[in-house]
């Protein structure tokens, strides 16, 4: 212990309790009450040999009753645990270490800033030393401090708007002029007047830890809090068993209205409308022990407490790691000259880029949060147009972007948090920089796409690909190559720390060597280069760090780039049926897959591939996770090798294996994954427990949208493969029951509630249906990719086969008859990248902004202005009829000319197909005019549909229509050049002569069998899901048996709606009076819980007739 000489007098109490006898704490009791004074300055060093919470190291959950006796009575005379919490202290020869030694401290004490260390050099005694550092206190008076608060929910846009006009900064008329600033300057004075116009509407409060609770009454809590300390002063004075009673009963008063308090300001909490209060309030449902940061090691073999020491352990823990990479056959690189020509950024692009921003993320460096740009959009598009593409024309990243703060949190599933490596650093990135990286990642990503760049079998971080595709691969081929009579080598591995170990200099020679833009490689380098950050733990910025290698975790950027950087690890097989080696990957988890026909084959493909990995390793300076690598033999055989010999050493083939979230064993069967849904899934519905009361807590609503949140989306991740015909019944039991316990749980319903009612006043969708929805959304996904996509391939030759020996999950997939129907005719063509991500409007579309009655205004006089300009104006229109199919047509204004076309069945298209065949229409007419006549001075196109208008305008990835959309813009663009092409849209039945006409033509067009070269005779994938999601709402069905067992016909959604607006203790009551399952006598005594079925009051039948209408009570 160190002290520092000016401190007057201090009483230090040592104290050994002796295990299993606990005699100790007799001693340390009678000394707090007999020489125990709050005047003195006391400290309390012991060893306790006692566990509980509050100091536990993390997974350690023994607790002694003595341990809560002690808290209990060392806070009732003023002592804190100051001494570090979870740290271990003492290292038995059994067992893991543990928590017991213990200092506490008075509140006297307090003030002379006591601080605490463990120290690990522990002079080979079985006790880590706790260091106690006592300074005096200063003179000076503490200050107050200050910070500015600001709310996005307080702030006024329109002064905003007003205020960032007047301080941004003039920019050139067209982003072609070569900017006269650098790009850093430009970027400066953008982030400068964001921030100024955005701190402008803050205000400056003083900080106060000791600021009051917001469930804290002053009106029924002074009086108590005054009784309660005069009671004290008594009892200290006269020491008397009467003042002792006095003031343990004005404690327990005070201590029985706190608690009232808290509770009722936490019902009130939870009955308060909007999922980000049922998201807020699960939240504090978990164990906040996931969130700190414990005491870390330093390199003395210490524990420290200290901030600044921290930050450094951290940095250096997570963000730097110790290793070499041989980049020996890299040449020299010259340094590139900047670019001439490069697609610059447009204005689409920027505007596409700040709408896909999410809400609610924490700001970077420069405190702007995304919604602000939102804001800002109108004001601040062409001054980000004109600073990025001086960024992309210099090769230069701006340096105020370079520098990130750097939030720490735990990785999960970690033994030891006291050391640094067990924490993952997520860069805070600054908005702007953020928002420029979208872009160049989004050019990247087509870049990549377009040279098939990436490895196919990289399912993660790309556009087209899901972790559904890993599974698929997965299990289909492993039981394609036991149908071949062979067995199948895993090889699990895992990089660790991948982002941190990524070198500069590797990736963007492989940029270059694989032909990426000049354009990108430069700003890539850039963005890369001499890069800092500052840790940020709760209130404490850590000093600046130079970062020399890796990839910012939390970039847009960083995954695509991780993407190529690791390429070359997976084999370069792709992951088809036919070949015996193939890779899977999900960013940095890589999974070999080797077809083998003896073990000893399989033993010395696995020690190739692995000596492949490792020299891979050392030339891309990566470093895999021994802990996470495994090897496991898939096979059906029961006599199994159980180790295989690596490099020498020897391995064990595990018989379970973590992997993406599914639990995967060597036969492939589900059975070990659903005890880990199981064990999950009951510790979600305890925590919801504590936020879903019958009588209290969420409302339904609430309640439903958080299940279906955290528990739907846990049971059914990768039912792909382990819920098939082969298992349905045995899944469809375990299914019903967790959805009955979250029905029972969303209403507040009772256990003995009958299954019918439940299923249809519960409100949450069924289970299985939910795993068709998503199953069969996902393979209607992989029929909309090229013929020859490996995935599409794949998917559909195993739901096309029907193997008699190890059938795959799609050979046995739920349903399969029905997803075959459906695709008995090709689906159209969807492409991540309908057009390059430079592309823009061919055209501003008009009234789209306005209601359907203004636009019905305007059309009159634009129609007159159009025609006045000589324009060819044609309307357009389509029409969808249930039983015969839908109709396209167009209509030239100006000479009657018009065409039709059939477009398809109903069963395969939606009226979005119509609307944009009548479009494609008015492309063929205006294409005759022009080869007839000759190209008019401008083109006027009418139609009542938005969403085909803005289709056509600029078609969006992922989109159904995609192909004929893609196919219209192009055309239009190629005119767009030769004369101007306006598009209207105008609300159907204006009474205009030629609109009236369209329309007629268009349903005429549902029974003619007259079809249009241009049309596209593919099914719509939007109507497939369609199909899909209405399947999935369809009510359950019932027997006549249940039917009956429910008496009441009202309809359930309206029941459902109605109690969706009261608080949950009105809303159960009335889904138990409804079911007649509420604890009232009759039905208590049914389940044997009261000994007779009547009213105590009225001594008649208690059930709900009586409870409502008759019993005198109420």
């Amino acid at each position: 212990m160190n002290a520092s000489e000016d401190i007057p007098q201090l009483t230090i109490l040592s104290l050994y309790n002796p295990p299993t006898t606990f005699s100790g704490l007799e001693v340390l009791y009678r000394w707090l009450q007999t020489e125990s004074t709050r005047q003195t300055p006391t400290l309390i060093m012991m060893d306790s040999n006692l566990h509980h919470p509050l100091w536990n190291p993390t997974k350690y959950y023994h607790t002694h009753s003595q341990a809560r006796d002690l808290i209990k009575a060392c806070g009732k005379k003023g002592f804190r645990l100051i001494s570090p919490k979870q740290c271990p202290t003492f290292l038995g020869s059994v067992g893991r270490p543990t928590t017991i030694d213990l200092t506490w401290a008075n509140h006297k004490t307090l003030h002379l800033q006591p601080a605490t260390q463990v120290q690990l050099n522990n002079h080979s005694s079985d006790h880590h030393p706790i260091l106690t550092r006592i300074t005096p206190p200063t003179s000076t008076p503490r200050i107050p401090e200050k910070h500015l608060s600001m709310s996005l929910k307080n702030l006024n846009p329109t002064l905003f708007l007003h205020t960032l006009r007047l301080n941004l900064p003039p920019h050139e008329t067209s982003p072609l002029e070569t900017p006269t600033d650098p790009a850093k300057d430009i970027a400066q004075k953008i982030t400068n007047a964001l921030t100024t116009s955005y701190t402008s509407q803050g205000r400056w409060v003083t900080s106060n830890p000791n600021r009051c609770k917001p469930w804290w009454d002053k009106e029924q809590l002074n009086e108590l809090v005054k009784a309660r300390n005069q009671a004290r002063r008594t009892m200290l004075k006269y020491q008397n068993q009467s003042s002792k009673e006095a003031y343990y009963e004005c404690q327990q008063r005070f201590k029985q209205k706190v608690w009232e308090l808290k509770s009722n300001h936490w019902k009130r909490f939870l009955a308060e409308k909007g999922p980000d209060h049922a998201y807020q309030a699960y939240r504090f449902t978990r164990n906040k022990q996931n969130e700190e940061i414990t005491p870390l090691k330093n390199g003395e073999g210490n524990l420290t407490s200290d901030v600044t020491e921290k930050s450094d352990l951290l940095f250096h823990g997570t963000s730097i790691v110790d290793t070499t990479a041989d980049l020996r056959d890299i040449p020299i690189r010259k340094q590139p000259n900047r670019p001439t020509t490069f697609p610059l950024i447009t204005e689409d692009e920027i505007e596409n880029a700040i709408a896909e921003l999410p809400n609610k993320k924490a700001p970077g460096p420069d405190g702007i949060p995304n919604e602000l740009i939102k804001i800002s959009k109108p004001l601040l598009t062409m001054h980000l147009l004109y600073l990025y593409n001086a960024c992309l024309r210099q090769g230069n990243y701006p340096s105020i972007w370079k520098e990130t703060r750097t939030a720490i949190i735990r990785k999960a599933a970690k033994d030891d948090y006291t050391d640094p490596n067990a924490y993952r650093p997520i860069a805070l990135l600054d908005t702007l920089g953020k928002l420029f990286e979208k872009i160049i990642n989004r050019r990247l990503t087509h870049w990549a796409h377009q040279t098939n760049t990436i490895h196919p079998g990289h399912v993660g971080g790309r556009p087209g690909r899901s972790i559904n595709d890993a599974f698929v691969t997965l299990t289909s081929w492993i039981h394609h190559k036991w149908r071949e009579g062979k067995m199948v080598m895993g090889i699990f591995l895992d990089v660790k720390s991948a982002y941190p170990l990524v070198q500069k200099a590797r990736l963007i020679h492989i940029l270059e060597k694989k032909g990426c833009p000049p354009y990108l490689s430069m700003i890539i380098d850039s963005f890369l280069s001499d890069r800092t950050t500052r840790l940020k733990l709760n209130n404490f910025v850590s000093q600046k760090f130079q970062i020399p290698n890796g990839l910012p975790q939390g970039s847009p950027l960083s995954v695509t780039l991780y993407l190529l950087y690791n390429s070359d690890l997976l084999l370069p097989n792709p992951p088809a049926l036919n070949e015996d080696s193939i890779s899977l990957a999900y960013i940095d988890d890589v999974t070999h897959l080797l077809a083998i026909t003896e073990f000893k084959q399989g033993e010395d493909m696995t020690n190739e591939v692995m000596s492949r990995s490792r020299k891979w390793g050392s030339r891309y300076g990566a470093i895999f996770d021994e802990k996470k690598t495994n090897f496991m033999l898939f096979t059906k055989k029961r006599q199994q090798p159980s180790t295989i010999m690596i490099a020498g050493l020897t391995h064990t083939l595990k018989k379970e294996v973590r992997w993406l979230g599914v639990t995967i064993t060597p036969t492939l069967s589900p059975g070990s994954h659903q005890r880990t849904v199981r064990a999950k899934v009951n510790d979600t519905i305890g925590q919801l427990n504590r936020i879903i009361r019958p009588t209290f807590g969420l409302r339904q609503k609430e309640a439903r949208t958080l299940i279906a949140a955290v528990i739907s989306t846990r049971i059914l991740h990768g039912s792909i493969i382990w819920y098939t015909t082969r298992n349905k019944k045995t899944i469809e039991t375990q299914l019903d029951n967790w959805f009955f316990r979250a029905v029972r749980l969303s209403t507040g319903m009772m256990k003995q509630t009958p299954t019918p009612f439940l299923k249809l006043f519960g409100g949450i969708k069924d289970l299985t249906k939910q795993h068709i929805k998503l199953t069969h959304n996902y393979l209607h996904s992989k029929m909309t990719a090229p013929i020859d996509d490996i995935y599409r391939t794949l998917v559909w030759k195993e739901l096309t086969s029907s193997p008699r020996s190890h059938p795959s999950p799609l050979n046995s997939l739920l349903e399969r008859h029905t997803f075959l129907q459906q695709h008995s005719t090709r689906t159209e063509f969807i492409s991540p990248f309908p057009v390059p991500p430079w592309s823009s409007q061919i055209t501003n579309l008009i009234n789209v902004d306005l209601t359907k009655d203004e636009a019905k205004e305007e059309i009159t006089n634009q129609l007159i202005t159009e025609e006045a300009a000589q324009s060819l104006i044609i309307f357009a229109d389509g029409s969808l009829i249930p039983g015969k199919g839908g109709g396209a047509a167009a209509v030239v204004m100006n000479t009657r000319q018009n065409k039709t076309s059939y477009v398809g069945r109903d069963s395969i298209i939606t009226n979005f197909e119509t609307e944009l065949t009548a479009l494609s229409l008015c492309q063929d007419l205006l294409a005759e005019h022009i080869d007839t006549h000759s190209a008019p001075p401008a083109v006027a196109i009418f139609s009542d549909s938005q969403a085909a208008l803005k289709s056509v305008t600029l078609p969006k990835k992922g989109t159904s229509g995609q192909q004929l959309a893609t196919r219209i813009y192009n055309r239009f663009r190629h005119w767009s050049t030769c004369f101007p092409i306006r598009l209207y849209w105008c609300p159907g039945h204006l009474g205009i002569q030629q609109n009236e006409e369209v329309d007629k033509l268009a349903k005429e067009a549902t029974s003619s069998n007259t079809i249009s070269p241009n049309t596209l005779h593919h099914i719509s994938l939007s109507k497939l899901k369609q199909t899909t999601n209405q399947q999935s709402k369809t009510p359950p069905t019932l027997t006549p048996t249940e039917i009956a067992r429910v008496k009441f016909k009202t309809s359930p959604n309206l029941i459902i709606q109605a109690l969706d607006g009261l608080e949950k203790g009105p809303a159960s009551t009335i889904h138990q009076l409804r079911s007649n399952h509420i604890p009232l006598n009759a039905y208590l005594h049914r389940i044997k819980q009261v000994p007779s079925p009547r009213c105590p009051h009225c001594n008649a039948q208690d059930n709900i007739s009586h409870y409502l209408l008759y019993c005198n009570k109420f």
